[in-house]
């Protein structure tokens, strides 16, 4: 097994993964060491991070495809696709010295689209059903949260806390 010290050294606080409410440390430093040829892979042949940013939204975008057409599975692991994409980018990034502010931002601009691709996908799936509204309020909350951390950051709070 690979040394996880390689998954710390790519890591934003070179600690590794911390543990948060939904998922605890030991489940994503697993993901990543299973990830880790892949990343070794694309560090290799000097992938640059903003080409894997632009394919989690590509990714997304067939994702939300997937759930308007009922592909319910395909759609989950498209996510979960899509998903390691947006871990990629920031590792490489940092691994490669390109870690900058505009790249954390246009990252971050993107991720919201990705989500938006995903959810427009789940209310086109779920249109003549009560579950549409569920996943409105979903998108709305999600939004929310990139919102409220964005708008204390700006008033000068620290904004770290809750589920998401």
């Amino acid at each position: 097994m690979t040394n996880p010290e390689e998954i710390r050294e790519r890591s934003k606080n070179k600690k590794g993964p911390e543990s948060t409410k939904l998922l605890g440390s030991g489940i994503k430093t697993w993901w990543l060491l299973l990830m880790l040829p892949i990343e070794d892979y694309l560090l290799k042949i000097k992938v640059h991070p903003n080409v894997l940013t632009v394919s989690t939204l590509l990714v997304a975008a067939i994702t939300g495809l997937a759930y308007h057409y009922g592909w319910i599975f395909a759609g989950g692991v498209l996510v979960l696709a899509g998903s390691t994409f947006d871990i990629f980018d920031g590792r490489v990034a940092r691994a490669q010295g390109l870690s900058s502010e505009s790249g954390a931002f246009f990252d971050s601009c993107l991720d919201r689209f990705s989500e938006a691709f995903i959810y427009l996908g789940l209310l086109s799936l779920y249109r003549d059903s009560i579950f549409a509204y569920v996943v409105f309020l979903i998108l709305v909350s999600t939004t929310m949260v990139s919102y409220t951390r964005a708008r204390a950051e700006g008033l000068g709070v620290k904004c770290e806390l809750g589920v998401m």
